[in-house]
């Protein structure tokens, strides 16, 4: 019988992309970078390939951190990712991507060995759009 887990999917995913995505490279202490070599989605954007990075700036709470992401040029923004505990703990840097349903590259999370920052952290989802909220005139 085989499990798809998002635990064994995320495996996977992080095995396929071997070959497509550069090792995460640790800068200083707390930045992780990659070239990602296909179109992701982070925080509810499709970004076309190209660099990342991701550097935990600070713990926002005891369970929650804030990490300044970039792509390429790009500022994204501060990101709040929720600190999850890991059966594991390999302690090796990396970023983890994972596919959604529609097939597309996304950027969950990553994981961080670096004094202060060790551990792994999942970026919170962003709600899917509704749509547009239809106007309603009242008389």
């Amino acid at each position: 019988m085989r499990a798809n887990t998002p635990r064994s999917i995320a495996v996977l995913v992080a095995l396929a992309l071997g070959l497509a995505l550069a090792a995460p490279s640790v800068a200083g202490d707390r930045r992780l970078s990659a070239r990602v070599a296909e179109p992701f989605e982070l925080n509810g954007k499709l970004y076309p390939a190209s660099s990342i990075v991701v550097e935990h700036v600070r713990d926002y709470t005891p369970s929650t951190s804030l990490s300044e992401v970039w792509v390429g040029s790009e500022f994204v923004g501060l990101l709040r990712a929720d600190r999850v505990a890991t059966p594991d703990n390999s302690g090796a840097a990396s970023l983890s991507f994972e596919r959604d349903a529609r097939g597309t590259l996304a950027l969950v999370g990553y994981a961080s060995p670096a004094h202060g920052v060790h551990g792994e952290f999942r970026f919170q989802a962003v709600p899917a759009a509704a749509g547009p909220t239809p106007l309603v005139a009242v008389r």
